[in-house]
Protein backbone atom coordinates (compact mmCIF):
# COMPACT_ATOMS: atom_id res chain seq x y z
CA UNK A 1 0.00 0.00 0.00
CA UNK A 2 1.32 3.45 -0.95
CA UNK A 3 1.29 6.09 1.73
CA UNK A 4 -0.21 9.43 0.67
CA UNK A 5 1.47 12.54 1.99
CA UNK A 6 0.51 16.19 1.72
CA UNK A 7 2.39 18.78 -0.32
CA UNK A 8 3.43 20.39 2.96
CA UNK A 9 4.94 17.11 4.19
CA UNK A 10 6.72 16.58 0.86
CA UNK A 11 8.10 20.14 1.05
CA UNK A 12 9.51 19.38 4.49
CA UNK A 13 11.08 16.11 3.30
CA UNK A 14 12.73 17.85 0.34
CA UNK A 15 13.92 20.78 2.48
CA UNK A 16 15.44 18.43 5.08
CA UNK A 17 17.20 16.37 2.40
CA UNK A 18 18.66 19.48 0.78
CA UNK A 19 19.93 20.81 4.11
CA UNK A 20 21.46 17.43 4.98
CA UNK A 21 23.35 17.61 1.69
CA UNK A 22 24.81 21.08 2.23
CA UNK A 23 22.18 23.25 0.56
CA UNK A 24 20.89 26.48 2.06
CA UNK A 25 17.13 26.13 1.70
CA UNK A 26 14.21 28.48 2.32
CA UNK A 27 10.49 27.81 2.31
CA UNK A 28 8.92 30.61 0.27
CA UNK A 29 5.41 31.51 1.34
CA UNK A 30 3.44 33.14 -1.45
CA UNK A 31 0.13 33.26 0.34
CA UNK A 32 -1.58 36.28 1.79
CA UNK A 33 -2.54 37.50 5.23
CA UNK A 34 -5.31 39.77 6.41
CA UNK A 35 -4.18 42.61 8.64
CA UNK A 36 -6.10 43.82 11.69
CA UNK A 37 -7.56 46.55 9.51
CA UNK A 38 -8.90 43.98 7.04
CA UNK A 39 -6.37 44.70 4.31
CA UNK A 40 -5.00 41.70 2.40
CA UNK A 41 -1.20 41.69 2.05
CA UNK A 42 0.54 39.27 -0.32
CA UNK A 43 3.70 37.67 1.08
CA UNK A 44 5.19 37.09 -2.40
CA UNK A 45 4.01 37.33 -6.01
CA UNK A 46 1.48 34.74 -7.21
CA UNK A 47 3.23 31.65 -8.56
CA UNK A 48 6.29 31.93 -6.33
CA UNK A 49 7.80 28.42 -5.99
CA UNK A 50 7.61 26.59 -2.67
CA UNK A 51 11.35 26.25 -2.02
CA UNK A 52 14.55 28.10 -2.85
CA UNK A 53 17.86 26.27 -2.55
CA UNK A 54 21.39 27.63 -2.90
CA UNK A 55 24.71 25.79 -2.96
CA UNK A 56 28.06 27.04 -4.26
CA UNK A 57 26.39 29.80 -6.28
CA UNK A 58 23.77 27.53 -7.86
CA UNK A 59 20.18 28.73 -7.39
CA UNK A 60 17.34 26.24 -7.61
CA UNK A 61 13.64 26.98 -7.23
CA UNK A 62 11.39 24.02 -6.49
CA UNK A 63 7.63 23.81 -6.97
CA UNK A 64 6.29 20.88 -4.98
CA UNK A 65 3.20 19.04 -6.18
CA UNK A 66 1.55 15.82 -5.17
CA UNK A 67 0.44 13.43 -7.89
CA UNK A 68 -2.61 14.70 -9.71
CA UNK A 69 -2.00 18.39 -8.97
CA UNK A 70 -0.90 20.62 -11.84
CA UNK A 71 0.89 23.94 -12.08
CA UNK A 72 -1.27 27.03 -12.12
CA UNK A 73 -0.92 29.62 -14.87
CA UNK A 74 1.00 31.88 -12.45
CA UNK A 75 3.34 29.07 -11.41
CA UNK A 76 4.15 28.28 -15.06
CA UNK A 77 4.82 31.96 -15.74
CA UNK A 78 7.03 32.35 -12.66
CA UNK A 79 9.10 29.23 -13.40
CA UNK A 80 9.64 30.43 -16.99
CA UNK A 81 10.74 33.86 -15.72
CA UNK A 82 13.17 32.35 -13.22
CA UNK A 83 14.70 30.16 -15.93
CA UNK A 84 15.08 33.19 -18.23
CA UNK A 85 17.17 34.75 -15.46
CA UNK A 86 19.42 31.70 -15.19
CA UNK A 87 17.95 29.82 -12.24
CA UNK A 88 17.28 26.12 -12.35
CA UNK A 89 13.70 25.13 -11.64
CA UNK A 90 12.32 21.76 -10.59
CA UNK A 91 8.76 20.52 -10.41
CA UNK A 92 8.93 17.88 -7.69
CA UNK A 93 6.29 15.19 -7.26
CA UNK A 94 8.66 13.28 -4.98
CA UNK A 95 12.14 13.52 -3.48
CA UNK A 96 13.63 11.57 -6.39
CA UNK A 97 12.62 14.37 -8.80
CA UNK A 98 14.89 16.71 -6.84
CA UNK A 99 17.77 14.27 -6.39
CA UNK A 100 17.74 13.39 -10.10
CA UNK A 101 17.74 17.06 -11.17
CA UNK A 102 20.63 18.41 -9.09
Amino acid sequence: MKIKISEHDLQNIIKQWLELHGWFCLRLNSGAIITKTGKMVRLAPPGTPDLYALKKGKSVFIEVKIKGNKLTFYQEQMLDELERHGAQTIIAYNLEDVIGSL
